[in-house]
């Protein structure tokens, strides 16, 4: 991505998003153990469900409207 550039930001946006997939999702990471972060998830996900862990994003309450 350093050595990129960009004609316009919406070709920039498509670059970069399709590089975000293909890093998150089809790339191993040595720090997940060869995994790639799709399925690090896959695997965390179902043994912290039942271990009583909050769930990670919380739904904020709807803040009062002044009358």
């Amino acid at each position: 991505m350093n050595i990129e550039e960009f004609a316009t930001l919406l070709e920039a946006q498509v670059v970069v998003e399709g590089w975000r997939i293909e890093y998150n999702t089809y790339r191993p990471h040595s720090s997940l153990g060869r995994l790639t972060p799709a399925e690090f998830r896959a695997q965390w996900v179902p043994e912290t469900e039942n271990a009583g862990t909050p769930d990670p994003s919380p739904v904020l309450p709807t803040p009062c409207r002044a009358l």
